[in-house]
């Protein structure tokens, strides 16, 4: 690589294929301080080779990071067919994507959907860090289940700030499709913590 910056990422495969790179624009890179994290961050969108739509996002690591551009696809109805996410020392994050359309399995072949696609994960990428925690579940519907859902949260200490509740009419069932910004009961601040999001999940699941 011919970039100092990029050179301070030593030991990364995708630095193997410099040429690969989109580096026209460079707004993103300190060239005087390698180990610096970029700026602002930088998010491309184009067509990638196999028919499909490669999107980029270099930018400095948060929680939830992926979650949130995955929910950016999920919204404009395109599936991720590939994806590598890598996260270096000095904090940068270099995913990368390739989408396609949900319906017709093809590349975003429009300029301009390609474009605003750019400007939603960017705007996902920039918007400033979460002030809760986004659970997000998944069940057959029954009575009482977002009260038994409440109560489990109630019992691992987190409080519902946000909710948005809704049904999906399957073939055989009706499927909850449930959203909760939660936060921590007595600190008001998201969870962040990996081990006790994993402990969370594992009660949800074991509770419903």
């Amino acid at each position: 690589a011919d970039d100092p910056w990029l050179e301070g990422l030593s030991g990364s495969s995708w630095l193997e294929d410099p040429a690969g790179l989109d580096t026209s624009a460079r707004s993103w890179l300190d060239l005087d301080r390698a180990k610096a994290p970029p700026l602002e961050p930088s998010v491309t969108a184009k067509p990638a080779p196999g028919g499909a739509t490669l999107v980029r996002v270099v930018s400095a690591d948060r929680a939830g990071l992926l979650g949130d551009v995955s929910d950016v696809f999920n919204r404009r109805a395109l599936n991720v067919t590939k994806c590598k996410c890598e996260t270096f020392e000095n904090g940068v994050c270099r995913d990368e994507f390739e989408v396609v359309a949900a319906d017709t399995g093809r590349p975003l072949a429009d300029a301009a959907a390609r474009e605003q696609l750019q400007q939603a994960v960017y705007d996902c990428v920039t918007e400033e860090a979460p002030r809760a925690t986004t659970l997000r579940v998944a069940a057959p519907d029954r009575p009482g289940l977002l009260q038994q859902i409440a109560s489990s949260l109630d019992a691992l200490s987190l409080s519902v700030v946000g909710a948005r509740v809704s049904t999906v009419d399957g073939s055989q069932e009706t499927s909850a499709m449930d959203t909760f910004d939660v936060v921590d009961a007595a600190s008001g601040e998201p969870v962040l913590d990996p081990t006790r999001l994993r402990a969370i999940e594992a009660r949800l699941a074991e509770d419903l």
